[in-house]
């Protein structure tokens, strides 16, 4: 299921393996391809490696000629994007998309807002991702009309904040904007009520996601 590009990516970072978790992310993305995905494991569980692969090898076998954003990840904190960022860009470029990042601490230039028709994966802030939708609805409707996925990372951080209420305001309008509801892949560190984590994730009450936990983390 993954592409070339990434098992070779994968291969010069030393993998000699997927985890569990990886392998289990990835069925559930393609065989599942209406349902949402939530993730549960401890930190530095292979939870946002997890969700990058199996999205990608889901939009590199859906061939898109045009630009636009097609997968967005939503954190907390700009400087958790900044290490995600640094860690998962060579993931990204392997398969042909670019990854962009926008929040409050990084300059104009290097952000989605310097480039005229950027496409591939968006990492951002919710403010960033509102300031956007409050420009030009011209504009966001262009970037953003295509997206596929959207990622939500420290799920149990959005829902224990006033935060919280803006994700899930925001991913709503972002339904509006998109052609396709884009499926929504949560991530939490945090052991409690996937009932709860999935009806936040796309409310209201009742609705549907594959929940997948994995509380160990073994060695690749």
């Amino acid at each position: 299921m993954l592409p070339l590009g990434i098992r070779k990516w994968a291969w010069t970072q030393g993998w000699r393996r997927l985890r569990p978790i990886q392998e289990r992310a990835i069925t559930a993305v393609h065989r599942n391809p209406r349902e949402d995905v939530l993730l549960f494991a401890p930190d530095q569980g292979g939870k946002t490696e997890s969700a990058f692969l199996a999205m990608l090898s889901v939009l590199t076998a859906n061939a898109h000629s045009g630009a636009g954003i097609r997968a967005l990840y939503l954190s907390p904190l700009g400087d958790l994007i900044d290490s995600q960022f640094t860690r998962l860009d060579g993931m990204v470029r392997s398969t042909g998309l670019a990854l962009w990042r926008m929040h409050s601490g990084v300059s104009e230039p290097e952000t989605l807002s310097g480039a005229s028709s950027p496409s591939g994966v968006l990492m951002a802030t919710v403010d960033a991702v509102e300031d956007l939708l409050a420009r030009s609805r011209t504009e966001s409707h262009q970037r953003l009309e295509h997206l596929e996925f959207s990622v939500v990372d420290e799920l149990h951080v959005f829902m224990s904040s006033d935060l919280g209420h803006r994700l899930q305001v925001l991913l709503e309008n972002l339904e509006r904007i998109a052609e396709a509801p884009a499926r929504r892949l949560g991530l939490s560190a945090e052991e409690g009520s996937p009932r709860m984590a999935c009806d936040f994730l796309r409310p209201p009450r009742n609705a549907s996601a594959i929940v997948i936990e994995e509380w160990t983390a073994p060695e690749r």
